[in-house]
């Protein structure tokens, strides 16, 4: 039943392209919401402080950077504020526990870091675990919801995530009989993707 739930999404693509024309497209008040929310994503890589302070006791909800490309898909990932990460990986059963930090390369930049087990293996870099891994990040395909919602921990998964596609924060709550409503949001994306999500939860 769940699976069903998730094939109603595969329209996704092309509705995308719907959301990019109407952030294009909209008012002068959603293009401003749009550059301001460029530019607050932007200050987040600005330094390790601020880098901590938008992640810690968040959960980010991380979709693939190219919709045309898919790679890991839709990512649920807590970030405890004494450092544990807890990942939410679509095909995985149980969550994927690791570390996070932000580092500044001085040159490259404040980079987003996580360590995970060396019993972890990463798909799309045929990669394993047991060793920090970092990376420069603009944060623009992810959603920071407050605090850890999904109640992610060690252990099972709340429900397995068949496949690569995007999921929102609001269809993840509504599969898991929640409020998409009472979700508390950090930092929730723009006008024209907020759309885009009432679009999707209607039609469902």
């Amino acid at each position: 039943m769940l699976k069903s739930r998730f094939e109603k999404t595969k329209g996704m693509a092309g509705i995308l392209l719907l959301c990019t024309l109407l952030a294009a497209c909209g008012t002068p008040e959603s293009r401003a919401e749009v550059w301001a929310w460029i530019d607050r994503r932007d200050g987040y890589s600005s330094s390790v402080n601020a880098m901590m302070s938008a992640l810690s006791d968040a959960t980010l909800v991380t979709q693939d950077p190219n919709s045309l490309v898919q790679q890991h898909g839709t990512q649920i990932e807590y970030h405890a504020s004494n450092g544990k990460s807890y990942l939410w990986y679509p095909g995985n059963r149980t969550i994927v526990v690791g570390q996070w930090r932000a580092q500044d390369f001085n040159s490259a930049g404040v980079q987003l870091c996580y360590r995970y087990g060396s019993n972890a293996f990463n798909p799309v870099t045929k990669k394993s675990g047991g060793s920090w891994e970092c990376s420069k990040r603009s944060f623009r395909d992810s959603d920071f919801l407050e605090g850890n919602p999904f109640k992610l921990k060690a252990g099972p998964v709340p429900f397995v995530i068949p496949d690569r596609r995007r999921y929102y924060p609001e269809h993840l709550v509504k599969w898991l009989g929640g409020d998409p409503t009472k979700i508390a949001y950090r930092d929730r994306t723009p006008y024209a993707d907020q759309l885009l999500r009432r679009i999707e939860l209607e039609t469902q």
